[in-house]
């Protein structure tokens, strides 16, 4: 599930931390221009599938799709409980760092 806030939300930030501190590191990082939309991927893999190679893959592939064919994204943002040296290094083959 990809959310596709626009712009800040007091009542969403209250609601959710993982969306609020996308849009605090937004906002301090380089805000939103007109049309400009973030995309934030809780995450929601069951214990016992995150290390599961083909699901981590299928999901890795469908996060890249994501973000290649999302008109006027300017961040992207995945929330990834408990990552192991696997799924890190994953997401840094395609430029995706670690916010604390």
């Amino acid at each position: 599930m990809w959310l596709r806030p626009q712009e800040p939300d007091d009542v969403e930030c209250a609601a959710d931390p993982i969306v609020a501190a996308a849009w605090a590191h937004t906002r301090t990082t380089a805000p939103l221009r007109a049309g400009e939309h973030l995309a934030v991927a809780p995450g929601w893999v069951l214990p016992a599938y995150r290390d599961n190679l083909p699901v981590a893959d299928l999901l890795q592939w469908r996060i890249i799709a994501n973000c290649l064919r999302s008109a006027r994204m300017a961040w992207s943002y995945l929330a990834v409980p408990q990552p192991n040296q696997y799924v890190v290094e994953a997401l840094r083959q395609h430029d995706m760092h670690d916010i604390p």
